[in-house]
């Protein structure tokens, strides 16, 4: 079995679980096997960033078939736990797993359960693939990742944090705002979101409250908004600037998996945390402002440089959210293939989505930056929009994903991110939560000092800091 799957992933497993009579019997014919079991005494198994960047389905694999072993040879061990929750399986799946395993004929199988590894028969081999093929988007048997007190600057799209930079450089720009907010809008947008749509508890919709509350657990959401089904396509909103309401379109709920759920409310949740609200509030109402407030002085604020600026800011804080999205559903497949479905996706594909096919047609997309001519081309179709194209978005965050997204996954919060938290102050922007160039300068040292940006990063934004500060 063992040779069928992930070589050095599933080696350790096996020194793990088998007995010492057992692995000195594999250790003998298998070179590899010896090399591990020379380090069984210190029990190593995979860490957490392999075990991360192996498919839930193999891992789904891997942990039936250790199973498999236990239940042949009898055995009752805290190494299958450990195993488990090694794997990122949830113990809620060993129930079901010990239900399957009682419908194997264990009779039939009279060879010695360590050759079941080496040479598993074809029917008990299909009998598992075909179990794992069932469970394996039943996404609540697998754990997640705790981001305790992550701060989002670890994330953060450097585009978006240079289009907010600008935005800022609006004199007046965010009181007015406010003011309009708190004096025309905020009871209306409230009672309008309250009024048309469905309020969301664990008792009205189970599955899509369960994944609400686990991207708050996993992204740190200490206050959570309130969450209401309404209608329409595949996706959802956030809203409210005191006030927080999280609306998901019923289609999502329909049609989407559990991950993709994760992927879908982490994004919007990733507005909030990022302390979007404001600013997204002003990029919904642009068009209809200078109706609203026929005023010289305003309008002429609002020119159509800041309409480009907000826009523009609009689309690249929506990268920063679909990191927050993946950081939340940690599936990248479920990422892609949420995208794939907001694209077009035929609905006939919706279950059987094979991720290796839409990669291809990002990098499709990656070919028309073949010419300048194209670039441009990109940019100007897109200067009113307020989100990125779906390709382009999927490139980005995979190219993320292949990138820095593993680092993050892994880190210690903790304590890093009171270091990092320790040494932010307010400045005039409240709203947004930001800092003076001195605690930019501290915040990037902490970083560094954390291990949690390289030193090409660090030297990067720092000339950005000190340009900003000339």
């Amino acid at each position: 079995m063992y040779k069928e799957l992930s070589q050095s992933f599933l080696e350790k497993y096996v020194v793990n679980i088998l007995d010492d009579i057992d692995l000195n019997y594999l250790s003998s014919i298998d070179e590899t096997i010896t090399n591990y079991s020379n380090t069984r005494q210190n029990s190593i198994l995979p860490s957490q960033d392999e075990v991360i960047s192996i498919s839930f389905e193999d891992r789904l694999l891997v942990y039936n078939y250790c199973s498999l072993y236990f239940l042949l040879k009898n055995l009752e061990s805290k190494r299958l736990t450990k195993i488990r929750k090694n794997l990122m399986i949830s113990e809620s799946y060993d129930s079901i797993v010990k239900e399957f395993h009682s419908q194997i004929e264990l009779n039939a199988l009279k060879r010695n359960p360590v050759e079941i590894f080496i040479n598993p028969p074809e029917d008990i081999l299909s009998k598992i693939i075909d179990f794992v093929n069932l469970h394996k988007n039943h996404n609540q048997f697998k754990t997640n990742i705790i981001l305790k007190g992550v701060p989002y600057s670890l994330y953060e799209h450097p585009k978006d944090k240079a289009a907010l930079n600008s935005l800022e450089g609006f004199p007046g720009l965010e009181s007015l705002m406010k003011l309009i907010y708190k004096y025309a809008l905020e009871k209306f947008e409230t009672v309008q979101v309250k009024s048309s749509n469905y309020r969301v508890t664990k008792n009205s919709s189970k599955l899509l409250y369960n994944a609400f509350e686990e991207c708050c657990e996993i992204l740190d959401i200490k206050q959570k908004p309130l969450l209401y089904l309404s209608e329409g396509p595949i996706g959802a909103s956030i809203t409210g600037i005191k006030e927080h309401l999280l609306v998901v379109n019923v289609a999502s709920e329909a049609l989407l998996n559990y991950d993709e759920l994760k992927f879908l409310i982490g994004h919007e949740l990733g507005h909030l945390k990022s302390n979007h609200m404001l600013y997204h509030f002003m990029a919904d109402i642009f068009p209809f402002i200078a109706k609203l407030i026929p005023i010289p002085i305003i309008n002429s604020l609002l020119s159509d440089s800041l309409k480009l600026s907000l826009f523009y800011w609009r689309r690249m804080a929506e990268l920063t959210c679909d990191r927050a999205g993946l950081l939340a559903s940690q599936n990248i497949e479920a990422a892609l293939s949420l995208f794939a479905k907001i694209s077009g996706l035929p609905f006939s594909k919706y279950y059987d989505f094979d991720v290796n096919e839409f990669i291809e047609r990002i990098k499709e997309y990656e070919e028309l930056d073949d010419s300048t001519y194209n670039k441009v081309l990109k940019v100007v179709d897109s200067l009113d929009d307020t989100h990125p194209r779906t390709i382009e978005r999927a490139k980005i965050l995979y190219d993320w994903y292949q990138s820095d997204y593993t680092k993050i996954l892994t880190g210690n919060y903790q304590e890093k991110s009171n270091q990092i938290r320790g040494s932010a102050k307010k400045s005039k922007f409240k709203v947004f939560g930001g800092y003076s160039i001195e605690n930019k300068l501290k915040e990037l040292n902490n970083l560094k000092a954390a291990g949690l940006i390289t030193d090409e990063q660090y030297f990067e934004r720092r000339e950005d800091i000190l340009l900003r500060l000339s």
